[in-house]
């Protein structure tokens, strides 16, 4: 499993109080208290026999007391208790709940979710089980050589890639989409930002008339599976209007239908998808996968 920064659930996936949760095989506590919209996330096991703590704890405070022997549990730090839990850095944003797993890099992430979260409306959006591994499906934003023939696209893009200043991993290019019910009756050519945070998580914007961006987050299962969640983010309008609830379903509809799409692929692959003989194309792909071997 990888380091670095998943979003592990949806918030109105959370209950108040404690949430048991899990990173491929690993436990992980959430603390969710709904009145502050506020959730932090920590190892999910006493120290003392491994009990789940999110299964019948019960939350005093900075606290949890194990169901087990009864022994009070700090959240964080040891709160004045012989056990503690570690506490991963997270955030709840536009309700998507992130967790920074392990000593992976934070590669400019907060900042950025901050700042689309006060210019955009984030809209959650579903969940899909995929028989591919987690990185291979993020991956896929960085394959320059799929879209036209997979998802139609009218050109064959030429992506530029490579780390930003903050240590993320991004490509650009320029993508002629069809027409559209979004983008409109005529064929158009916009401007195309794919951004990795980790192996796991990747911001990917399109530019033109009616941008918008999807954020694609995949959680390891099992070494084979994984769950992606897509959500979408548009541009807060003029006077700070939401979007028109029949283009986001619209939006998300198409990405439904794109990831079908993938999924063929991703679970019709041999070798979980390992480069045999490189395309010219190849690239940005295993610059990703360079990227992700500084999560491990």
């Amino acid at each position: 499993m990888h380091n670095g920064w998943y979003q592990l659930a949806y918030e109105r996936d959370l209950k108040p109080g404690l949430n048991a949760l899990s990173l491929a095989g690993r436990p992980l506590l959430v603390v969710y208290r709904e009145q502050a919209a506020h959730a932090d996330v920590y190892d999910g096991n006493c120290p003392h026999r491994g009990y789940l703590l999110g299964v019948a704890g019960e939350l005093r405070g900075d606290r949890v007391v194990c169901p087990f022997h009864g022994q009070a549990v700090g959240l964080g730090e040891p709160h004045g208790c012989a056990l503690s839990v570690a506490r991963h850095a997270s955030l709840l944003v536009g309700g998507l709940l992130f967790a920074r797993v392990g000593a992976g890099a934070d590669a400019g992430f907060a900042e950025r979710i901050a700042q689309l979260d006060a210019l955009h409306y984030i809209v959650p959006g579903f969940t899909r089980r995929i028989r591919a591994p987690a990185e291979l499906v993020v991956e896929n934003a960085f394959d320059g050589g799929h879209f036209q023939p997979v998802h139609r696209i009218g050109n064959a893009p030429r992506m530029a890639a490579g780390r930003t200043a903050e240590g993320a991993y991004a490509a650009q290019a320029r993508f002629e989409l069809p027409p559209s019910a979004w983008q409109g009756a005529a064929a158009t050519n916009v401007p195309f930002t794919t951004t990795a945070y980790s192996p796991t998580l990747v911001l990917t914007e399109l530019g033109g008339a009616r941008p918008y961006i999807m954020l694609s987050a995949t959680v390891p299962v099992d070494p084979g599976t994984c769950e992606l969640r897509l959500s979408v983010m548009l541009p807060i309008g003029e006077p700070g209007r939401p979007p028109e609830p029949d283009g986001v379903r619209y939006l998300l509809r198409q990405a439904e239908a794109g990831i079908d799409k993938d999924t063929l692929v991703w679970e019709n692959l041999a070798d979980g998808g390992a480069i045999g003989q490189a395309a010219p194309f190849d690239g940005p792909v295993l610059g990703f996968r360079q990227f992700c071997e500084g999560f491990l």
